[in-house]
């Protein structure tokens, strides 16, 4: 009995989900609300609260299970090799991913930057295994001698997820820095921080 409601739970969540990323997509994040995505979910709007408190926990969700998916792509994906081509890799299909629908992706990094409470605990999650990575591929480059050894640490993840969030953000400005420029101006923001050991 517990599992099937259970399991009843998650395909309405899903379904939630589902309809929250269609609703946002077709009335952006300010016209979207709690009801059109219940109406388009085909529930309550007391049953889209039960699983999401408010609209930035729903925008929160919907995209960190989409993220969760490019950035596994990503990493199944890596080139072998140096340390710079596999972190363009990785950011470069995540601009991609922002860059679909940036109206909605500015939306998501306005609310997430500032939210508080519960819903941003995936998101927290994410961002901390992004920079576990991240700390794993710098250690490895400084290892092998291509890396000075000070930022084979928080330095050199911090310094990482400036300049891409700095990017980011030029992205999904009103007139976006299209992809191809994006990836540029990260390589080139990259290689001056990430230098390999002087001598």
């Amino acid at each position: 009995m517990a599992t099937r409601r259970a399991e009843q739970k998650a395909r309405t969540r899903a379904r939630v989900l589902e309809a929250a990323r269609a609703t946002f997509e077709a009335l952006g994040y300010d016209g979207t609300t709690i009801a059109t995505v219940a109406e388009r979910a085909g529930v309550s709007a007391g049953t889209v609260m039960a699983h999401f408190p408010d609209k930035s926990a729903l925008v929160a969700a919907s995209f960190h299970e989409a993220i969760e998916e490019v950035m596994q792509e990503a990493l199944q994906t890596l080139p072998d090799g140096d340390l710079l081509a596999r972190l363009l890799h990785v950011s470069e299909r995540l601009y991609r991913y922002y860059g679909r629908n940036p109206s909605l992706s500015r939306a998501l990094v306005r609310e997430a930057t500032f939210m508080e409470g519960p819903a941003t605990e995936p998101l927290r999650e994410q961002i901390e295994r992004h920079f576990a990575w991240l700390g794993q591929e710098l250690g490895v480059a400084a290892a092998a001698g291509a890396l000075e050894p000070a930022l084979a640490s928080q330095v050199g993840v911090l310094g990482y997820w400036a300049d891409y969030y700095l990017v980011l953000l030029m992205g999904l400005q009103a007139v976006p820095l299209p992809l191809d420029e994006q990836v540029a101006l990260l390589d080139a923001l990259l290689r001056a921080r990430l230098r390999p050991p002087a001598g």
